[in-house]
């Protein structure tokens, strides 16, 4: 049986401020590459006095996603230059963003996303400098094809 694989060249990732024209994400990426974090678990078994059990599901769909960059990739500078506009004119929030992985046929939908925080100094094995950038998103949708 052959092992799945995967490749970060098979992904692609787009943000797109205020709806407006997207920006390919993937310029710059590094070996880290993208991790999509759920707010919540979809929900929870409570086990009652008699032995019975209720699924309870939670309703959120929000969550974060993390993208490890290169300091001098165009994706590092394009998400510092947005979020000093975004301070300025207090427009955050508005943006969306999409991830699609053809090798295993999913998409994930984000809307109202922000920048939520873009970190210091990070060097990886190979000596490169990386920045992590972390969105947060009011809502994540997963779509598999």
């Amino acid at each position: 049986m052959a092992k799945e694989s995967y490749s970060l060249k098979n992904v692609s990732i787009a943000y797109a401020p205020n709806g407006g024209a997207a920006f390919d994400c993937k310029n710059g990426l590094s070996t880290d590459g993208c991790t999509i974090a759920m707010a919540e678990d979809f929900g929870e078994r409570t086990m009652g006095a008699d032995g019975s059990t209720l699924w309870l599901e939670y309703m959120t769909a929000n969550g974060t996603v993390t993208l490890s960059v290169m300091a001098n990739s165009p994706a590092y500078a394009f998400f510092v230059t947005l979020q000093n506009a975004q301070r300025t004119a207090g427009g955050k929030g508005r943006d969306t963003m999409t991830i699609v992985n053809r090798d295993f046929s999913e998409q994930f939908a984000c809307a109202s996303c922000a920048i939520q925080n873009i970190s210091g100094e990070k060097y990886d094995k190979a000596g490169n400098a990386v920045r992590t950038i972390t969105i947060n998103a009011g809502s994540i949708s997963r779509i598999a094809t």
